[in-house]
């Protein structure tokens, strides 16, 4: 195989409905195979990555949905971070977390079971402390987003899309598929594949 110049670096957010190709524009994102990390947790986009793995030979794969069975979020949170932590620097050009929402849900009890890694003084009030906890989970996500970054030149996370409501009817629009706050971290450019 030639080598490839990678074009698309930074931290980009492909979300779309199911069975449109986010998978597959991670993996072929303009990094070598053997150049991507790959933590795999949507069983329903498996067959795609088995495919290109029988062609491929990828740099790392991680099985997130057989990681978390039988954890706590927040022990799922400790092995996830483990991986990450293990990932050297610049020893991949592509990392991929697809998907992603299940661990950035994790972020929140995180914060709420280590409250005192993020502030000394929260507020008494328990809708205010509520609101501080969800954006202390953003900034934590932001962080991990951002440290990956700096391991591999582009990381690519990868979202579905779910049905929007309001006023409890299903309006024609979709969103992001979030981990509970309904905005995506500024330090992603976002990607639609509908």
């Amino acid at each position: 195989m030639t080598a490839v110049t990678q074009l698309i670096n930074g931290i980009i957010h492909v979300t779309g409905e199911h069975d449109t190709g986010k998978t597959s524009f991670a993996l072929e994102s303009g990094a070598m195979p053997e150049r991507i990390c790959l933590f795999d947790d949507d069983v329903k986009g498996r067959a795609t990555v088995n495919e290109f793995r029988e062609e491929h030979k990828i740099g790392a794969y991680h099985d997130l949905a057989a990681l978390n069975k039988g954890k706590t979020e927040v022990d799922y949170y400790f092995a996830v971070m483990e991986l990450f932590d293990a990932i050297k620097p610049d020893q991949f050009d592509t990392i991929i977390l697809d998907t992603w929402p299940r661990f950035a849900k994790c972020l929140h009890s995180y914060v709420i079971t280590h409250k005192t890694e993020f502030k000394q003084h929260w507020s008494g009030k328990g809708s205010i402390k509520g609101a501080e906890e969800w954006v202390e989970s953003q900034w934590l996500e932001a962080r991990i987003l951002g440290q990956l970054q700096e391991k591999a030149s582009l990381v690519v996370v990868v979202s579905h899309l779910k049905d929007y409501y309001a006023n409890n009817a299903k309006v024609a629009r979709q969103i992001y598929n979030s981990a509970g706050w309904g905005s995506w971290p500024s330090c992603a450019r976002q990607v639609g594949l509908l």
